[in-house]
């Protein structure tokens, strides 16, 4: 990776071009992985902790292991795709939730070991070569603890209701790329002394802007959940 980074890098400067980086976010604090709790709700047993398949053993969850978004459509299946017919899935040992389905606590540590030698290197380097770096990293770890106000609107990192996430629960909705825009244009302008206005992220949130009262819908809660889930908002 330093090899690879530093030859890139090292071909832009060379273009005598103003130049901005920016490293790696924290990819176990998005929706995709931190929606999906570690225990479910099963009827006549209150919160039970699933059962995991983990590159080692089958388990017990815990929270310091992640279950992936796609889980939300395997949990409790029966159907024998996953483990023994009959057997709901992630609710027994003999049908586990697949490794495929869950990010365990070691390797957890281990994304998070690379995501920092990662943007170690892009910190070193962008440094030495004098350039610009967006720290993407505390931006969306800020937003994840703190959430993000603007204008009197509130959004988070939570999946669909955050309104800064797609639907994907890992790319940014487009409410959440102006926010990453003007993170980008605020250190452009500081570096290179620039005079980029930054976009205005209510007006990109109103492109969605729609009345609750105007549209058929099974409730307005639900309906406004829709509208945030693309990053918009309702009246």
């Amino acid at each position: 990776f330093t090899f690879l980074y530093a030859q890139m890098l090292d071909s832009l400067v060379a273009t005598g071009a103003q130049i901005v980086l920016a490293n790696i976010p924290d990819v176990t604090a998005i929706p995709f992985f931190t929606t999906i709790p570690y225990m479910v709700d099963v009827p006549g047993a209150g919160l039970v902790a699933l059962q995991i398949q983990t590159a080692t053993a089958v388990r017990t969850a815990t929270a310091t292991d992640l279950i992936l978004l796609p889980a939300s459509s395997v949990i409790g299946d029966t159907s024998g795709t996953y483990g023994v017919p009959g057997v709901p899935v992630g609710l027994h040992p003999l049908a586990p939730l697949p490794s495929s389905l869950v990010l365990d606590s070691d390797e957890v540590a281990v994304a998070q070991t690379a995501v920092s030698a990662f943007n170690g290197v892009i910190a070193n380097l962008a440094g030495a070569a004098d350039v610009a770096v967006v720290d993407v990293n505390t931006i969306f770890n800020d937003i994840k603890t703190n959430g993000y106000s603007i204008g009197g609107q509130e959004f988070s990192a939570d999946f669909i209701t955050g309104g800064l996430f797609s639907f994907d629960g890992v790319h940014p909705s487009n409410t959440g790329h102006a926010v990453v825009a003007n993170e980008f244009i605020k250190v452009i302008n500081e570096k290179y002394n620039a005079s980029i206005p930054l976009v205005s992220v209510l007006k990109v949130t109103s492109l969605a802007k729609l009345n609750v009262n105007d549209i058929q819908f099974p409730s307005p809660e639900a309906f406004k959940t829709v509208i945030r889930a693309v990053g918009g908002y309702v009246e």
